[in-house]
């Protein structure tokens, strides 16, 4: 439970311990996600908004960066891959931030995983510092919000997608684990998720540091015994695909359900028992994607400009030196 509003740090203590891009970018989703739906709210989000510095967060070319305290700086870092970071970016889009390099794919390789090829982050995780799993979530959330479209593109189409890329890997990571099940009868619905012992988080693969089906923690340590069947991830490929797999996937874990706290985070493929953790990810992600089976795609543009949109297009009253996108020098 919240207490008070001031930041703290992982030992609970007052501190500022950073930022990550990727989270304020999926924030910023939303909080548009929220002022088309309910435009009485526009102007105090666009307000609370307006008060962000992104200087740090976002270059003039749209890549993104995480900052994180150590020996009392905040040191910068180029944060997202494959994934998560095409996600993010159209949260910093729909703010009119240039996202070119944020939203741009490359570079990525192939590799083939149980005769299906996939995309992989091509940066050598020896060399970056920063493992590149690829994961169920960034793509089904980019699917239940924006039907896999361009911003610049969107379509009330369910089965026509603008953003051909995205799409396409999204169908990829979808096959490749309906594959496996056929394959080996292994039910499969990977993603990152929280535990409620150590390593307390993972990253459940479909490929990730040379191999497929790898279950990484943060430092590269495998953890396969604590892969789960994710209930969000489950959730999520039921919402987008109709399939008897995804119809199969959700009587597996119909059972992680508590009437009086919500969804647990999943289901061990070895064991078949239950990580009985909470997150507001995982509720989260259901609530999306009951949502969507009963609206459709989430996000949906305002009827007229914001009292953002308009302020920032003001030069004398828009805020100065937080680089926003009218103040911000034209990538080359």
């Amino acid at each position: 439970m919240t207490q008070h509003g001031g930041m703290i740090d992982f030992s609970n203590q007052p501190s500022e311990t950073g930022w990550s891009a990727l989270d304020i970018g999926r924030l910023l989703v939303w909080l548009k996600v929220l002022a088309a739906r309910y435009p009485e709210y526009s102007e105090y989000i666009d307000k609370a908004v307006l008060r962000w510095n992104f200087c740090d967060v976002v270059d003039k070319c749209g890549t993104l960066y995480g900052g994180s305290k150590a020996n009392d700086e905040i040191q910068l870092y180029q944060e997202g891959r494959l994934g998560y970071e095409e996600y993010a970016a159209s949260g910093y889009q729909l703010w009119g931030f240039d996202t070119r390099d944020a939203s741009d794919f490359q570079p990525y390789e192939m590799t083939r995983v149980l005769g299906i090829d996939i995309p992989i982050d091509g940066r050598d995780a020896r060399v970056t510092g920063t493992y590149a799993p690829i994961l169920t979530v960034p793509y089904t959330l980019h699917g239940l919000e924006f039907n896999w479209d361009s911003l610049g593109h969107l379509l009330n189409i369910d089965g026509v997608h603008t953003n051909r890329e995205m799409a396409d890997i999204a169908q990829r990571v979808y096959e490749v684990q309906e594959a496996r099940y056929i394959d080996e009868k292994v039910f499969t619905a990977r993603t990152d998720h929280q535990l409620g012992k150590p390593p307390y988080f993972l990253y459940d693969s479909i490929f990730a540091a040379g191999y497929p089906w790898n279950t990484i923690a943060d430092d590269g340590s495998s953890h396969d015994d604590l892969a789960l069947v994710s209930t969000r991830a489950a959730f999520g490929m039921w919402a987008l695909w109709h399939t008897e797999y995804t119809d199969r996937l959700m009587l597996v874990i119909k059972e992680l359900y508590d009437p009086e706290r919500g969804w647990y985070e999943g289901r061990y493929e070895r064991t078949g028992g239950h990580e009985k953790t909470f997150t507001a990810s995982t509720n989260a992600m259901v609530l999306e994607a009951l949502l969507y089976k009963v609206q459709g795609k989430l996000y949906q543009e305002a009827l007229e400009p914001s009292h953002g949109q308009l302020l920032l297009h003001e030069v004398f009253r828009r805020p100065a030196q937080q680089c926003f996108p009218p103040e911000r020098p034209i990538c080359e």
